[in-house]
């Protein structure tokens, strides 16, 4: 299998080396320009490079350029963002800038808001596991709430797919086959759409879908566990659209969107003597010594998470005397279960199992017009949001039962003007006010106790603003300034609600730890940032090289950070489970860095990309700091606050993005193309145990193809991380059993180098 992968890189590398002495030719009298890259961020069609915000686009193209098929892939090609939590249907995480949750922050307010078709996503686990005939993706960096419904104080994304259309029946169909270096097993990707023109400029509907299967990347190395492979998954998704015009001015589009998604979680990597392969009293064999990048698993059972998600939306468009008025109505229903091990190794025996059902119901009104003197957008928005959970937990024979039952309303007017000042000056001014309310109903059964909280409110209004001035130099070149003021809701620990029921309400027992813990983090307050960026933006050399850049400033009141530490040693085993990802208030955090992006054609056959982001999150004051293992002074100390410029978390500062790429007509209609993508990201801010793998880390990928517009047909071959890189950079420890052997490092999976074939036919 390796002696295969190693052949088709060594197929693609010439590739790339196709007339390399073009790379050098002069730029004189080529004819080609970059394609104008449209983008609806301020809720109107503009040229990217005329939008006063740090915008990152990836096209449809730019996506089959990196052969991703699900979302978290994009990150490759959006610095400064980082998916966490394995992009799980629970465990779903995004962090922007160095800032927001990096693990499982299903329940809790979004950082970062998550729009597809403009419709806001009940939980970003929804939308992490697809890719359903995207035309274009766009992250907007920084606050971005005066602008849109649901509130994104950190940034957005919007996910725009393909629209029906009148031009007659046309479509797709694509199908993958890759290999992991790892494993003999495959992964098949199979998605298709098709537009069918129903009336003659009236109605058009449009139907896609999506199959990817995987056996997983993960070869299982315990004889006596249920399956031999895991990592892999098996998902189904189908998107329905509808456009009706019944007149020039009016357009209705209903969209009606169903997932079907089975994953399987390969959990914690292990590198040292693998706990519970021996060496000690009991099991006097030599204990199993693993690396992290040999990607083999010892664990007992699988672990498995499903999900089914159904949505509808209807947006309504009518142009008007006074502007477009747009009508948004949607409803979406999220249904997960997870069963995990948590103790992945021989003779392990924890469960931990969530079974969460969430749905939001949005209504949504625009007013919006372009003009002469000004441009302005005013609206009304209405969110429910709900999400039941319950819980099960089995660690060290003791049984815990959970449930949870949250519900979030809330109102919210927003509006935005930008003033056209003169030919080269506008002043865009935005405002939003939040009124939302939180309920939440918990429960827990502990060792055959029971204990609820009922009822429980919180409430929360804010008023959020932004300041932006462009000074437009050429019809080429802008520079802006902005000025922010956000606000993101507090809310509800929900695991942590049941263990405060134990203490408060029934005296139960528990480590007085824990119920100081329980009583400090069942809620979170509101979190406030003051943001201020200075970019620039441009195209230059007659079209031929763009180039955008801006650094950035927030400061945090009162930071909604997750508490990561896996071990906390005055919790213990089993209670830590609960304390896992909660949300706490850090008083005072800061975030700051530059961003930079640029696109230039040589001569007529290649071009290249640069993506890059830089960020450093730090800590003024965090007294509510969960300590990690060993940091403590005492057994039961709970707190190891931070400040004074701490670094906030472990990610990397700088992440880049750089691609090669090359085309070349051939005979007739065919046409030859190739494509490297280096992702680097630079070592660990910091670590909490080890620097034995805090370093850089890279991801290589190569593509070399063939297409022909006249048939519609494009074949090509990849590979994905070409150096078979592992991505550990802060593991925690495991104990093997016996305190005189050393403990394993704990960490997780990532996968190694794959290797695969893309056919797809348009007609």
């Amino acid at each position: 299998m390796r002696q295969n992968s190693v052949l088709v890189v060594c197929l693609l590398i010439p590739s790339l080396g196709l007339p390399l002495a073009a790379m050098a030719q002069s730029n004189t009298g080529s004819s080609r320009v970059l394609e104008e890259v449209v983008v609806t961020a301020e809720k109107r069609s503009e040229n990217l490079q005329t939008v006063p915000i740090s915008i990152s686009v990836a096209t449809a193209k730019d996506i089959a350029d990196i052969n991703a098929f699900d979302f978290k892939e994009l990150q490759k090609i959006t610095p400064g963002v980082v998916f966490g939590g394995g992009a799980g249907l629970q465990s779903a995480a995004i962090s922007i800038r160095g800032v927001g949750p990096t693990f499982f922050a299903l329940g809790t307010p979004p950082n970062v808001a998550v729009f597809v078709d403009q419709f806001a996503q009940a939980q970003i686990g929804a939308v992490f596991s697809t890719l359903v005939d995207i035309q274009q993706v766009e992250l907007l960096r920084g606050p971005q709430g005066t602008l849109y419904g649901r509130n994104a104080p950190g940034g957005a994304y919007n996910i725009n797919t393909r629209n029906p259309n009148f031009d007659g029946i046309n479509g797709y169909v694509q199908g993958s086959y890759s290999l992991y270096d790892s494993t003999d097993l495959a992964t098949q990707d199979v998605r298709a759409a098709v537009n069918l023109p129903l009336f003659d400029d009236t109605l058009a509907w449009r139907i896609a879908g999506v199959y990817s299967d995987s056996d997983g990347f993960v070869d299982v190395e315990n004889s006596e566990s249920s399956i031999n492979t895991t990592g892999g998954k098996d998902n189904k998704a189908v998107r329905s659209k509808m456009l009706w015009q019944p007149s020039d001015v009016v357009d209705l589009l209903w969209i009606v969107n169903y997932q079907d998604l089975e994953q399987n979680p390969p959990g914690f990597n292990y590198d040292g003597l693998v706990p519970g392969t021996g060496g000690t009293e009991a099991s006097p064999v030599p204990a199993i010594y693993n690396d992290f990048d040999k990607r083999d698993s010892y664990a007992s059972r699988g672990s498995e998470v499903t999900g089914k998600i159904k949505d509808t939306g209807l947006h309504l468009t009518w142009d008007t005397n006074l502007g477009a008025v747009d009508a948004l109505a949607f409803y979406q229903d999220l249904n997960t279960s997870s069963d995990e091990d948590r103790e992945p190794y021989p003779g392990g025996v924890s469960t931990f199992q969530i079974d969460a059902d969430s749905n939001i119901t949005t209504f949504e009104l625009r007013l919006s017009d372009n003009g002469d003197k000004f441009d302005y957008i005013a609206g009304l928005y209405y969110f429910d949001t709900t999400i039941k959970t319950t819980t099960f937990v089995i660690q060290q024979g003791v049984d815990v039962n959970g449930a949870a039952d949250g519900d979030t309303e809330g109102y919210a007017a927003f509006g935005n003007v930008n003033f056209h000042l003169a030919p080269e000056w506008d002043l865009s001014l935005g405002l939003r006010y939040d009124d939302i309310d939180d309920s939440l109903t918990a429960s827990t059964t502990f060792t055959g106790i029971n204990a609820a909280l009922d009822d429980q409110k919180l409430e929360f209004d804010h008023v959020s603003w932004s300041v932006k001035l462009s000074n437009y130099i050429s019809e080429d070149l802008m520079v802006y300034l902005s000025v922010d003021h956000a606000f993101k809701q507090g809310g509800f620990n929900g695991l942590v609600a049941g263990v405060a029921a134990l203490s408060d309400g029934f005296g139960f027992p528990i480590p007085p730890a824990v119920a100081l813990a329980a009583a400090d983090t069942l809620t979170y307050e509101e979190e406030t940032s003051d943001a201020i960026e200075l970019g620039i933006k441009g195209t230059f050399l007659d079209d031929r090289l763009s180039l955008g850049a801006d650094i950035f400033y927030q400061r945090y009141k009162d930071h909604q950070v997750a508490q990561t530490n896996q071990g906390v040693d005055a919790f213990g085993f089993l209670f830590t489970s609960f304390f896992l990802a909660s949300i706490a208030n850090a008083e005072e955090v800061n975030t700051q860095g530059i961003e930079f992006q640029a696109q230039y054609l040589l001569g007529e056959y290649w071009d290249v990309a640069l993506r890059t982001a830089y960020s450093e999150p730090t800590v003024d004051e965090w007294s509510t700091r969960f300590c990690p293992s060993g940091e403590n002074t005492t057994p039961d100390q709970v707190y190891c606050p931070l400040g004074d410029g701490d670094e906030l978390n472990n990610l990397p500062k700088w992440n880049s993005n750089v691609q090669l790429g090359y085309s070349r007509p051939l005979q007739g209609a065919w046409e030859l193309y190739s494509r490297a993508s280096w992702t680097w990201q630079s070592a660990p801010a910091g670590t909490t145990i080890t620097n034995d793998f805090s370093e850089s880390k890279s991801l290589l990928g190569l593509t070399l193809g063939f297409k022909e517009s006249d048939l519609g047909l494009n074949i090509k071959a990849w590979v994905k991380n070409v150096t078979d890189e592992d991505r550990n950079i802060n593991p925690g420890r495991k104990k093997n059993g016996d305190d005189a052997l050393p403990s394993a490092f704990q960490g997780s999976f990532s996968p190694g180098r794959e290797f695969g074939v893309t056919v797809r036919y348009d007609f």
